[in-house]
């Protein structure tokens, strides 16, 4: 298979977890299973530059749809082997960072867009490079939105995709890449996927639910996380949609494995030993070593866990910490622990390294590191101290001013005072630690306001002043001159400062043109659109004009055919009415000849009748008909009975099922044993009518029990809590807030529990009960006190339990309050709220947290995590309490709420079924008792021996009637009585067939009357379409009659009208064809597009016109205006804001070179005298644009002045000189602009052009004041050595120093050297040195021994630093003398 693998990290090239561990060993196992795998994932500068990757191949332009434009991208591919090849994304403005995610714990605030990018370049780079994937594997929520494109119109028509289906790996569900809504702008994709079957997650744009609904299959990292997320403690809010995906069989836990390769100790070297299953001996070697290095005694006889993991509650970390004391005190194990992570669980586990030391090491993952220096003031004749604390992940990383602490100590505080070492540990002091045991530390975590403090405390003065800014930039000039590499990186760096320009309004222009462009560019492609319409309107109107030419002579040809067919129809019904006639005679001679039969078969039946044996037949044939009469009383008397029995039985079978059974079966029933049946159902009707009535009421209980925790859960998902005792606390909380507003007051009433925080949650329960009802009390601030009160007396009894907190009071106590120990459960519960803390306190300050129960008789007042309570004299188990502190307790009761309603639902679903059997058993009781059932089953057994008889009677009586038949006289006669009825019936047949052909004329008549009324009818209607027709177009019917007679003669207008009829559904198929799938598509596509309703198809063409000339006439015409005013504008401002601005800056650049050439000149290097030359660049370009830049055309602009003002004076060369700079300045405008974008910090560097120094050269005038000799540095520098070039620069540093230091009162006047004098000889340090001395300064140098001798005689005191291994040893250097 061809397997497309997109990540957004792989080991070794970039990791932040789990995920780049798979991303690299699972695809390299497929490779070897012969699949071919592509992995994408995005190239990190400042993160990969040092691997020194070798690429395979390169491609620069990579073209990725983004947003309404496209990017271009690099893609640098790099083969593994013949079927594994990574391709990595270069994209600096998204990927060139320091970290993968975030920066100093803050995430880039363009995550989203970064990642978009991320999947569409991986879709665009597939489909160009033409990998033709089999499956598509998107990895975390960075690559999810590969699956929603997948099955986009973006893509799902694309060759390269055709049979490719995807999986979604979710590695760590905690991460969803949730963003604003508006960013769905850059996927491309519309608002149509942003529902809550795609990418809509609570109004947000959710990237891995994008992925996770559109992936055809789901996976985990193991089968147990699989059914973990399906819920909704785990599911973080997506549970819902993995269940839905679950359900279709499109989720699978598949168990991440392990690179057998890398991690094989059987060829590990990175172990102290090597070792395997079948030679054991190298795991005792590792062990020994692993005990060796985190400080626990070396034993063979107790076994050693080790755990390398971060801390998170996702690992489970939080459960083995709070178990692992209890293990630790019981059993004889060592464990050891190399982790970084969660504040709360490292300290717990700082406190069992500390209490359990042989048994438990605990490495974390982090460095920490204090640097002091102390100060002594002479005027003051004190001293001070300023320290940093410096905190990393490891010694390597590189710093970020988020981890640095400055501290700053009150005067008098030495270095011995402060306890940079914590002497229980050796380790660095902890942060809440590092305080002198007198006076006080001040400390910031601001850079800025750490450079403030210590510039102010220097006697520099306050750090954003202009001595301040000027003494930050030129003190670190002496940290770095091996750096340097150049005179101008020097002036760069220490003497001129970067220009300060204020791109943003230029870019606002620019953005404003380019908007402007972007508006006349889609106003010409509506125009263009609307165009078309146009066009397509004038074909579809032909189309039309056609088919109503067509339809005309159709109905012309029919109203002529109508009125012919009313004719024939007069005709056909003349022919009716005679053969009618003829009908009528024959029928009058059947009829005669019928009764003359009648009168024969009358005569024949009286003379059998009034035979003896005929009046015998007639006796018993009556006798039968009465007996028959008899049996059918008696068998509905019977069924009668019957049917109460079956509702008897029905009865009591309900009743049955309902819980009440009756002694009597129906089927075993009896006249003997129904009065029992009776006696019984009588006394079960109270009984049945109190259970009916106890499940309503039951099922009516639960339904209202549903109701109330329906509400509150969605009360507690939408973040509000409904509290016990009908939430009496919010009813008093805005009872109060409502009296406070009506005073003018800020409503701040606020319930207690919600001020409070648990800082360990495993006291939680504790915590809360023993606060109780007290957790619901009000708090206000004291100043609202009294008017909450009043609010709180009105409400009378309606408080409930809840209290108003008597805050004056509190503070008040607060002032002589006693404080308790950390060991008090009052530590426990934190609050922002100081006078809700001290309400805390006061309830729970007394209680001491107990670890076993061992422990609690030995306090007054004490307690356990489970809820054991011991108070004076008595031991109590507190009631597990519902959490309502913090906010993972309103997502603990979100969680039991839905289960107990799922659980409640089935007790109700019960409920009501019972309520249902009831009710069908209390009306059929009803129905039966209170109707005659009873009664008529009294007569069942009655009923069936009467049947019995009465079946007898007429057997016997039909047996004797047969007998009478046999007689043969009485046959003879019956047969003469049969030949005559035979005789009557056949000639009332002949009646009959006269008759009915007599009916069949007049249907027909009937018939041909009604068809041809209803031929006149339709000729009128054909007459009247067509003068409706012609009325409505009169235009049309002279063309509609040269079409009827070109489609048949005159005489066959039925002809004609068929063959219109038949064209015109062609013509109607193809207007409506072209409607439909030219004009109705453009005109749909236009009104989407640019959001309008105009009407389809032809009824609309008019709006469609009036626009298209309105924006042709006016809005193009305005909109060219407008981007020619914005020109001048962003020309104005470029020359108000960027060129003058440059301009000055030289000026200011000339003026600061005075004046250090001023200081320069004082000061004298051994025989030499520096000076700073300044002139401008000698390479052509910049000289030209420096003469634009400096020309007295560049004169500075007022609020009133425009380029339009300066067009009458204007040189027009000048003004293309101008124009040509702008555009080369536009370009870092663009760059910074994008630097900002990335989050970048200090923003972009400016280029060449937009920097004004670029168009200055720089020299040194060295002056020999003895020979008066004079040369240039630039010119020395090439044949001397490099101490020489450096000295001017350290004179340099001298001159700028003093310049801040002679401006300011008691400054330090101190000097910062590294590495001091590296590149110059002994003869050149003296004078240096001997320049310092003459100066009085204070000078810090840091230089290696091969300098000593040179500088140790200027100095007054001397160190020395010994660096033995790892560690450094320091010590006065010592003078050996003879």
């Amino acid at each position: 298979m061809n397997i497309l693998w997109v990540t957004s990290e792989a080991v070794p090239y970039a990791k932040t977890g789990g995920l780049a561990d798979v991303s690299s060993a699972l695809p390299l196992a497929l490779s070897e299973r012969g699949h071919r795998v592509s992995v994408v994932m995005p190239f990190y500068p400042q993160i990969m530059g040092r691997l020194n990757l070798k690429f395979s191949a390169t491609h620069d332009l990579l073209r990725v749809p983004f947003g309404s434009g496209c990017e271009w991208a690099k893609v640098n591919e790099l083969k593994i082997n013949d079927n594994l090849t990574y391709y990595f994304i270069e994209y600096h403005r998204f990927f060139d960072r320091a970290s993968l995610y975030d920066w100093c714990g803050s995430e880039y605030a363009d995550n989203a867009m970064r990642f978009i990018f991320l999947s569409r370049a991986a879709m665009e780079l597939a489909s160009n490079f033409r990998l033709a994937p089999d499956v598509l594997h998107a990895n975390d929520w960075h690559a999810a939105l590969c699956c929603v494109y997948l099955k986009s119109h973006l893509y799902r028509d694309n060759e390269q995709f055709r049979n490719c289906r995807s999986v979604m790996t979710i590695h760590n569900i905690g991460y969803q890449g949730v963003f604003h809504k508006g960013n769905l702008f850059w996927t491309g994709l519309g608002w149509d996927y942003f529902n809550y079957l795609c990418l809509e997650w609570y109004d947000q744009l959710n990237l891995l639910k994008g992925g996770i609904m559109t992936a055809d299959m789901v996976s985990t990292v193991s089968p147990t996380y699989a059914q973990e997320i399906l819920s909704p403690e785990y599911g973080f809010g997506l549970d819902g949609a993995l269940r839905s995906r679950a359900g279709l069989g499109k989720l699978r836990g598949i168990l991440n494995g392990i690179d057998a390769g890398g991690w094989n100790p059987a060829t590990d070297r990175m172990l102290p030993a090597v070792y395997s299953a079948d030679a054991m001996e190298g795991k005792a070697v590792c062990k020994r070593a692993l005990q060796e290095t985190y400080g626990l005694p070396v034993r063979e006889d107790v076994p050693v866990f080790a755990v390398i993991s971060r801390l998170a509650y996702q690992k489970g970390l939080d459960v083995l910490s709070s178990g692992l004391e209890d293990l630790l005190y019981h059993d004889d194990f060592q464990f050891v622990i190399v982790t970084s992570g969660d504040k709360a669980i490292e300290g717990h586990l700082l406190y069992l390294a500390q209490k359990y030391p042989k048994k438990f090491a605990l490495y974390l993952g982090h460095t920490v590191a204090y640097i002091g220096a102390e100060f002594s003031d002479s005027v003051k004749r004190t001293t001070f101290v300023i320290a940093v604390r410096v905190e990393s992940e490891g010694p390597m990383q590189e710093l970020h001013p988020g981890d640095q602490t400055w501290y700053i100590s009150e005067d008098g505080c030495t270095l011995e005072q402060l306890p940079f070492i914590d002497p229980r540990t050796g380790a660095p002091s902890a942060k809440e630690d590092f305080k002198p045991e007198t006076g006080r530390l001040s400390y910031t975590r601001s850079p800025s306001e750490a450079r403030d403090r210590i510039c102010r405390a220097l006697g520099i003065g306050r750090a954003s002043s202009p001595l301040g800014k000027k003494f930050n930039e030129v003190f670190q000039m002496g940290t770095s001159m091996d750096e340097i590499p150049n005179f101008r990186e020097f002036l760069y760096q220490y003497i001129l400062p970067q220009p300060e320009l204020d791109l943003d309004a230029l870019q606002g222009d620019r953005l404003e043109l380019e908007n402007l462009h972007a508006v006349l560019a889609e106003a010409q492609t509506r125009a263009d659109a609307l165009n078309e319409i146009v066009g397509f309107g004038r074909e579809a109107a032909e189309k039309q004009t056609q088919a109503l030419v067509n339809r005309g002579a159709a109905l012309l040809a029919r109203s002529a055919a109508d009125g012919g067919e009313q004719a024939v129809w007069q005709e056909r019904l003349d022919a009716g009415r005679r053969q009618l006639e003829q009908l009528n005679a024959r029928y009058a001679d059947a009829k005669n000849a019928e009764a003359e039969a009648r009168r024969a078969y009358l005569s024949a039946h009286s003379a059998a009748g009034d035979s003896g044996e005929g009046r015998a037949l007639d006796a018993l044939s009556e006798e039968l008909s009465r007996r028959k009469t008899a049996l059918d009383a008696a068998a509905r008397r019977a069924e009668k009975a019957e049917s109460a029995l079956a509702r008897t039985g029905s009865l009591l079978a309900v009743l049955r099922r309902s819980g009440f059974a009756s002694g009597v079966k129906a089927e075993e029933l009896t006249a003997d044993t129904l009065p029992q049946l009776t006696e019984w159902l009588t006394a079960q009707e109270k009984p049945l009518e109190e259970a009916y009535f106890a499940a309503r009421q039951n099922t009516a209980a639960l339904q209202k029990e549903q109701a109330a925790k329906r509400a509150e859960l969605d009360a507690v998902s939408g973040g509000k809590w409904v509290y016990p005792h009908g939430d009496a606390a919010t009813r008093v909380r805005d009872a109060v807030n409502a009296e406070l507003k009506s005073r003018g007051m800020q409503p701040d009433a606020k319930i207690f529990c919600e001020l409070l925080n648990v800082e360990d949650e495993s006291w939680q329960d504790c915590v809360e009960a023993c606060l109780g009802d007290r957790r619901f009390d009000i708090l206000v601030p004291p100043a609202h006190y009294e008017a909450a009160k009043s609010a709180f007396v009105a409400l009378k009894e309606k408080v409930g339990p809840i209290s108003l907190l008597d805050t004056p009071g509190i503070r008040k106590a607060n002032r002589r309050a006693d404080k308790y120990g950390p060991d008090s459960l009052a530590a426990q519960v934190s609050s922002e709220n100081p006078l809700a803390a001290q309400y805390a306190e006061t309830i729970l300050g007394r209680i001491v947290c107990c670890d076993t129960p061992d422990t609690l008789e030995q306090y007054p007042d004490s307690a356990t995590r489970d809820l054991l309570r011991h108070h004076p004299f008595r031991l109590e188990r507190l009631r597990t309490p519902q959490r309502y502190i913090g906010l993972d307790a309103r997502r603990a009761r979100a969680g039991a709420l839905a289960a107990e309603l799922e659980a409640l639902g089935e007790t109700a679903r019960t409920a009501a079924q019972t309520e249902q059997n009831l009710k069908a058993a209390y009306n059929q009781y009803q129905t039966l008792l209170r109707g005659t059932a009873l009664d008529e089953l009294a007569a069942l057994w009655d009923a069936r021996a009467a049947l019995t008889a009465a079946q007898k009677a007429v057997a016997q009586q039909e047996a004797k009637l047969t007998e009478c038949r046999e007689n043969p006289l009485l046959q003879q006669l019956y047969k003469e009585e049969e030949a005559r009825e035979a005789a009557w019936e056949a000639a009332r047949a002949a009646v009959e067939q006269a008759g009915g052909d007599i009916r069949v004329c007049e249907k027909q008549i009937a018939s041909c009357e009604a068809e041809q009324a209803k031929a006149g009818e339709t000729a009128q209607q054909s007459a009247d379409a067509a003068k409706s027709f012609f009325a409505a177009h009169p235009l049309v019917e002279p063309l509609a009659r040269s079409r009827m007679l070109a489609l048949a003669p005159a005489d066959k207008p039925r002809a004609a009208a068929q063959a219109a009829e038949k064209a015109q559904a062609k013509l109607d198929d193809a207007l409506a064809v072209y409607l439909t799938g030219t004009l109705e598509p453009a005109q749909k596509a236009y009104n989407e597009h640019y959001v309008c309703d105009y009407p389809l198809g032809l009824a609309g063409l008019d709006q469609y016109r009036a626009q298209h000339e309105s924006l042709v006439r006016i809005d193009l015409e305005r909109y060219a205006a407008r981007l020619e005013q914005a020109q001048r504008d962003c020309k104005d401002r470029f020359r108000k804001d960027i060129l003058f601005r440059m301009k000055d800056d030289i000026f200011n650049a000339r003026r600061q070179f005075r004046e250090l050439n001023k200081v320069m000149e004082q000061l004298t290097y051994g025989e030499e005298v520096y000076r700073f030359e300044l002139e401008p660049s000698r390479d052509p370009q910049l000289a030209a644009f420096y003469q634009v830049i400096v020309d007295k055309g560049n004169q500075q602009m007022t609020e009133g002045d425009s380029l339009d003002n300066l067009a009458a004076t204007a040189d027009p060369a000048y003004e293309r000189q101008v124009d040509a700079l702008m555009e080369k300045i536009m370009a870092d405008v663009d760059e910074n602009t994008r630097a900002r974008q990335e989050g970048r910090t200090g923003g972009a560097t400016l280029s060449d052009y937009v920097d004004y120094r670029t168009y200055l050269d720089y020299d040194i005038k060295v002056t020999n004041r003895v020979t008066g000799q004079q040369a240039y540095l630039s010119r020395v520098s090439r044949d001397s050595s490099g101490g020489e070039n450096q000295a001017p620069f350290y004179v340099a540093i001298c001159a700028s120093l003093l310049q801040i230091y002679e401006k300011s009162e008691n400054s330090i006047r101190l000097v910062l050297l590294d590495e001091a004098f590296s590149k110059m000889t002994s003869d050149r340090i003296r004078p240096m040195m001997e320049l310092f001395r003459r100066l009085q300064l204070q000078v810090l140098l840091i230089s290696t021994v091969e300098k000593s001798t040179a500088i140790q005689p200027y100095c007054d005191i001397t160190y020395s630093i010994v660096r033995h291994g790892d560690a450094n040893a320091i010590a006065p250097f010592v003078r050996l003398t003879k």
